[in-house]
């Protein structure tokens, strides 16, 4: 008779994730990757056939005998080059499998190693939606006046609370860079540190400047910029936290 196991890697072990045959191959839940057929096939990645578990040093005899298994294939899962599982084959009686059952087992992995990429797509994408559906509830609704810049400065996005801040709807500041909003006097270095941070591929600045509103209003602001990186680690666009603190300037000169 014959068994098969679908293993997956937790941590330093493989977990049962689906088995067919008999109910002695689950157990123990927990098999641990050491000096062990299983090991063995996930540390390098390869398809391995063990002919007779009794005289093969890649295999836990006694563990294999208390199960009642002589033969086992062992076929790793891959996600990204990488083994994060194994399907096993497990066969009563020594000499039970040869290499016709083995590259059986090889196109069954490939199947299940593109059906597990696809539900860690599609589990990737539905974590992404939901992020980003709460980055854009936390956007509208912040006091705290937040902007999407491009590398170039200019805005993207804008939140109700700058607008209030500035006196502008997103209409009227959308494509303009935000640097043409700051007080003439301190335009030259915040347009600097940006360019700075960006050039430089840093993560982020924080400095304190003025911006002038609609009705020529000067706003003092403590603003806080981070780049926001693709998948492949190129900077895509900036953030900016800007804070309004002209009461507290006013304070201090008071």
């Amino acid at each position: 008779g014959t068994s098969a196991a679908v293993r997956l890697l937790d941590g330093d072990a493989l977990v049962c994730g689906a088995i067919s045959g008999a109910p002695e191959i689950a157990k123990p839940h927990r098999l641990s990757l050491g000096n062990n057929l299983s090991g063995h096939a996930m540390r390098s990645g390869r398809s391995l056939l063990c002919l007779d578990t009794e005289n093969d040093d890649r295999v836990d005899a006694a563990l294999s005998r208390s199960r009642g298994v002589r033969s086992i294939i062992a076929v790793p899962l891959l996600h990204a080059g990488q083994a994060v599982g194994l399907l096993l084959l497990y066969g009563e009686e020594a000499g039970a499998f040869g290499e016709r059952e083995l590259t059986t087992m090889e196109l069954l992995s490939v199947i299940l190693s593109a059906a597990m990429a696809y539900v860690a797509e599609f589990e990737a994408k539905r974590d992404q939606v939901q992020a980003l559906a709460r980055f854009e509830a936390t956007f509208a609704n912040a006091l705290t006046g937040m902007v999407l810049l491009d590398l170039d400065g200019a805005i993207l996005d804008s939140n109700p609370a700058i607008q209030r801040l500035l006196g502008y709807g997103h209409e009227e500041i959308a494509g303009h860079p935000l640097a043409k909003f700051v007080h003439q006097a301190d335009r030259r270095k915040t347009r600097a540190a940006y360019q700075r941070m960006v050039g430089s591929g840093g993560n982020s600045l924080r400095m304190q400047h003025r911006f002038v509103g609609r009705e020529g209003q000067v706003v003092w602001v403590d603003a806080a910029a981070s780049l926001v990186h693709d998948a492949a680690g190129e900077a895509s666009f900036a953030i900016a936290m800007i804070q309004d603190i002209t009461q507290h300037k006013e304070a201090e000169a008071a």
